[in-house]
């Protein structure tokens, strides 16, 4: 599952790639690359929705390093905005976005 996704932050847009590189029935992987760097994000939706929990994801940082924790919580809403709307169905996604 590939898209894009773009964020305003610190009155810059940004515009980042983001690829599910991983994904089994208990955790996500998401790598994100702009201006450049790459960061690979983790969570735990899969087992949240076999559970039948009414919680949200966990999001940790696995690899990469993130300076402005306000950009990344930007890109977390924006990563669950996009998932939660369009689900698994990966040709959809990579038509709409």
């Amino acid at each position: 599952m590939e898209f894009n996704i773009t964020i305003w932050v610190e009155d810059r847009f940004f515009k980042m790639h983001v690829t599910r590189v991983y994904a089994s029935d208990q955790v996500e992987r998401y790598e994100i690359k702009a201006g450049g760097r790459s960061v690979i994000l983790r969570n735990d939706r899969p087992l949240l929705r076999i559970s039948g929990s009414k919680k949200k994801p966990n999001w940790k940082v696995e690899q990469g390093a993130v300076a402005n924790a306000g950009a990344l919580a930007l890109t977390i809403l924006e990563l669950e905005k996009i998932i939660e709307e369009f689900g698994d169905v990966e040709g959809k996604i990579n038509q709409v976005i």
